[in-house]
């Protein structure tokens, strides 16, 4: 009995080290900023680990780490009021970070035909269920898509989807303002640069 016990407790602490070694960014939910597990460590003391968290937060214990649904490469463990989520790079984790912070925000987008010289060009709430499918949220992890700028100050927002068979077609850079207003500026400028 007691050697399955110890059995049982290595694949344990093996599972939570091969968990440790490929989740090496963590992104602070609160701050919005992404943290090198092992930078943090050695600069803070503190273990953002998946092992530490578990160590220091009891709600952490009998919770297990899940994929995020659709994102093979992200992983989160929800503990009572807190969700922390753990990736392997970097970028991935920036990327995480945009996510969350467009998706605080309502959103305009300038639509246009690239193709189409002719075609009336537009600002579209995306919040309106008729126009939903525009939501920059729902690009930010496409394939063929990828974040050009995006300003949180100034509200402005572009992608590069041109690597998109099916987006590119139509319109292969995706501009958002979160403001009528500043997307009906973008629109004059665009209407006069055809003129």
């Amino acid at each position: 009995m007691q050697r399955m016990l110890i059995i049982v407790t290595v694949l344990y602490s093996i599972s939570l080290f091969s968990a440790d070694k490929e989740n090496s960014w963590y992104l602070d939910t609160k701050e919005l900023q992404c943290k090198n597990v092992i930078e943090t460590k050695q600069t803070t003391k503190v273990d953002l680990s998946l092992s530490g968290i578990k160590k220091s937060n009891v709600n952490c214990k009998n919770k297990n780490l899940r994929k995020l649904d659709g994102l093979e490469d992200i992983n989160t463990i929800p503990c009572g009021d807190t969700e922390y989520f753990y990736m392997p790079s970097e970028e991935r984790c920036n990327q995480l970070e945009q996510f969350i912070s467009i998706n605080a925000k309502t959103w305009y987008i300038f639509f246009y035909v690239h193709s189409n010289k002719d075609f009336v060009t537009k600002c579209l709430y995306t919040g309106d269920s008729t126009f939903e499918a525009f939501y920059p949220g729902k690009y930010v992890f496409k394939n063929g898509c990828k974040i050009k700028k995006f300003d949180r100050n100034v509200g402005i927002l572009t992608m590069d989807c041109s690597q998109n068979a099916i987006v590119s077609i139509t319109m292969p850079s995706l501009f958002y303002t979160n403001s009528e207003e500043m997307c009906s500026r973008v629109k004059e400028m665009f209407d006069k640069e055809l003129e």
